[in-house]
């Protein structure tokens, strides 16, 4: 629903790796979805987190389009974020700022953009 409101076509294969990401790192004991719920039980964001030893990555994270202006999507970041620093993981990894608009997201929660890796480019002698 998150990419069909942004108007981004996604090819089903996306979904088919997501999903099998997903699969092993909940069957292999190095992931974990969590999920924001109303009293009802519908769930309105929710999380995939992946894990080493030290560090917890927010793989993929959707809210309901309808909810998502309602704070859960913050809620289960930071709760996770919580979470994730009681258990003494050292790192929380927002896997990048890859549009505004996550961007404006995620370093409103205190997160530093930090590159993985700088590339220059020598011509060949």
């Amino acid at each position: 629903m998150t990419f069909e409101r942004q108007g981004i076509e996604r090819d089903p294969h996306e979904g088919f790796l997501v999903r099998s990401i997903a699969r092993a790192a909940l069957d292999q004991g190095f992931g974990e979805i969590v999920a924001c719920k109303y009293p009802a039980g519908s769930i309105v964001s929710s999380l995939l987190l992946l894990h080493d030893k030290r560090s917890a990555y927010a793989l993929v994270m959707g809210n309901d389009p309808d909810d998502r202006k309602n704070g859960s999507g913050i809620y289960v970041f930071l709760e996770n974020i919580r979470r994730y620093q009681a258990k003494g993981f050292s790192t929380f990894d927002f896997l990048g700022i890859n549009s505004p608009n996550r961007g404006d997201f995620k370093t409103s929660l205190n997160a530093t953009p930090t590159p993985y890796f700088v590339v220059t480019w020598e011509r060949p002698a």
